[in-house]
């Protein structure tokens, strides 16, 4: 259970775990329960309770380049966890005579493993012994593997001393404050937890990589997707993959599996009966287990959000002719590649000129535009736009005024999308809001509204078009 409530100064949390004696020392129930597979908390009792001291301030972002004030709830969170879990020691100081003693007099397991000068926490004696102890300043946890200096400042601060470590590498650093966001668990934590009991693995070489999504995951729901895992050269055996979404009634779905080093999930036929965010999108989980030495490994999950409303892929074949006997005019033409719509609405809007010229086009996935009319001695934009019931998505060609005697008779130029093109979207008013690799990442981030976007292609050149958001 978490909650907050005033707590000393010099924390950010106080965390209360259950304890109870399993031969000679002490385990977390949490610990207990997953090894035994039974509830040891009886009566409606929590195994953990973290109160997050109400004294500090509190932020709740998850960008790691955004400066904020207060304490990260995520970061302060997972340290509590790992506490709960059994992650330092049950030395607390007595009411009363202010006497250093073991919760429910025995040392924990995680006690058993503090040496200090050749001796070992969990056989000192409670009282001026353990005082004597906790003054020392070359405190450490020998591990199963390795060694790690924990946090003994040479006095004795309740929910801190011997909690935390002094390796700066890992989420239980003693001194991560406000401009920390640390967003996972490290091997440090995962070796110490290992060490007491847990059977936690360590994820680090194995990684699900989906070259489309990259690592925002961010993707139209109306396409398939491939993803592969990166071993590192390591030798892997039994390769099961799956894909989840939440459905409606908040239940998870498998909506494939496989085998193999790579997988493909497909493009979604049905949206309607999967949960949709609150920007449109499908939230969906890829997951990937193997056997490596032996044993189950299993890599870190990669989430990805879809978007439902239509996705234009790209605009390409973009063909301008003459029209015969104007200096003035040509035509347009050009394919559009795209998806979750069954037609597109083609629409061009010219300089100095009030009415917008619409056009229709019943072809789904792919449709051709020909013989749009424009002006060339004005700048216009054509605007095409893709509806379905979850929203819609538009995308803008901008056409810069020419001369009348500069466009060729025929031509062709290609529109489409530079694999290694940045995108920046403006405010109407110039203001810079997202910058991005993906058009389709940079317009997800931003809300409804008109913007700028600005493409630097690959070969130098920078186009910028007006576009619509809804």
């Amino acid at each position: 259970m978490a909650k907050w409530g005033e707590c000393d100064e010099e924390v950010a949390f106080v965390t209360e775990v259950q304890y109870q004696k399993n031969g000679q020392f002490a385990y977390p129930l949490a610990l207990l329960s997953h090894k035994d597979g039974e509830l040891y908390a009886q009566g409606g009792a929590y195994d953990v309770t973290m109160t997050f001291n109400s004294r500090h301030k509190w932020n709740c972002s998850f960008d790691a380049g955004c400066r904020s004030e207060g304490l990260n709830v995520l970061t302060q969170s997972l340290r509590a966890i790992a506490t709960g879990l059994g992650f330092g020691t049950s030395v607390f100081i007595r009411e009363g005579n202010f006497m250093l003693d073991f919760r429910n007099q025995s040392p924990t397991v995680f006690d058993s493993h503090i040496w200090s000068n050749g001796i070992r926490l969990s056989t000192v004696s409670p009282g001026g012994s353990l005082n004597q102890f906790m003054c020392s300043k070359d405190i450490s946890f020998v591990g199963d593997r390795n060694t790690y200096k924990v946090y003994a400042p040479g006095r004795f601060i309740q929910s801190k001393t011997l909690v935390f470590l002094e390796n700066t590498d890992c989420l239980m650093h003693h001194d991560w404050g406000p401009e920390v966001k640390w967003m996972d668990i490290d091997d440090v934590t995962i070796e110490i937890l290992n060490s007491i009991g847990w059977e936690l693995t360590s994820e680090d070489f194995l990684e699900i990589v989906c070259d489309e999504l990259g690592e925002s995951g961010i993707g139209s729901a109306y396409d398939s997707h491939v993803f592969r895992i990166e071993t590192n050269g390591k030798s892997i055996t039994s390769p099961e993959w799956s894909f989840t979404l939440t459905r409606k009634d908040g239940k998870e779905e498998v909506i494939k599996s496989g085998n193999g080093m790579e997988f493909e999930i497909p493009a979604m036929q049905n949206p309607d009966k999967y949960r949709i965010n609150v920007n449109g999108d499908l939230e969906g989980t890829v997951e990937f287990k193997c056997s490596y030495e032996g044993g189950p490994l299993v890599a870190k999950p990669y989430r990805v959000s879809l978007g439902v409303k239509p996705a234009i892929l790209s605009i390409a074949n973009m063909t301008r002719v003459a029209v015969e006997g104007s200096p003035y005019n040509y035509w347009l033409g050009f394919d559009i590649n795209y998806r979750g719509a069954d037609e597109v609405c083609v629409a061009v809007e010219e300089e100095n000129n009030p009415a917008l010229v619409t056009t229709d086009i019943y072809e789904p996935l792919f449709a051709r535009v020909r013989n749009l009319g424009i002006c060339r001695i004005f700048n216009s934009w054509v605007y095409i736009t893709a509806f379905n019931q979850y929203g819609s998505t538009t995308y803008t060609i901008e056409l810069p005024a020419e001369s009348p005697y500069q466009i060729k008779s025929s031509g062709v130029e290609s529109a489409g999308f530079d694999e290694n093109a940045s995108y920046s979207v403006y405010s109407i008013q110039g203001t810079r809001i997202v910058d991005g690799i993906s058009r389709e990442e940079v317009l997800s981030r931003i809300p409804d509204g008109i913007y700028v976007l600005e493409t630097k292609e690959s070969n130098g050149n920078i186009k910028r078009e007006k576009i619509y958001v809804r």
